[in-house]
Formats: structure tokens, C-alpha cells, sequence
């Protein structure tokens, strides 16, 4: 539960991902109900959705000599 909105949320944090494993997560049913609020990070896909529910973010690499 979101504290600020009172909205059900979850977050979901992905290596790669693809446009069907997204889907999944949509669409799956959850023990826990349905969600309002989707938060989905990934690192390596191409993905894409219309669902006003899901916040997707696409990390940047890590370079590792800088520490950043």
C-alpha cells in the first residue's frame, strides 16, 4: 500500500525483460488482489505499455571504474 496515495502497488525489478514477461506480471492473477499502481525496473529489453497503472524505469549500466 502506497502511504501517500492509498493506492495497492508492487514493484517488480527485472535483469532483462521482454514485451511478454511484462505482460505476465499485467495479467497474471495475484494472491494478493489487483493492483493500482505497477512499478516496473529493468535493466537490459525493449518494452513498451499503454496501462496508465505501470511506471517503468530502464537502469543505466554501472561503470564499474568510476564507482558510478
Amino acid at each position: 500500500m502506497l502511504p501517500s496515495t492509498g493506492e495497492r502497488a508492487f514493484l517488480q525489478v527485472k535483469p532483462r525483460t521482454t514485451a511478454h514477461e511484462l505482460a505476465d506480471y499485467v495479467t497474471a492473477p495475484d494472491q494478493a488482489g489487483p493492483f493500482d499502481r505497477m512499478f516496473f525496473i529493468y535493466h537490459t529489453g525493449t518494452i513498451s505499455t499503454e496501462d496508465d497503472r505501470i511506471i517503468m524505469a530502464q537502469t543505466k549500466p554501472v561503470d564499474k571504474r568510476s564507482g558510478e
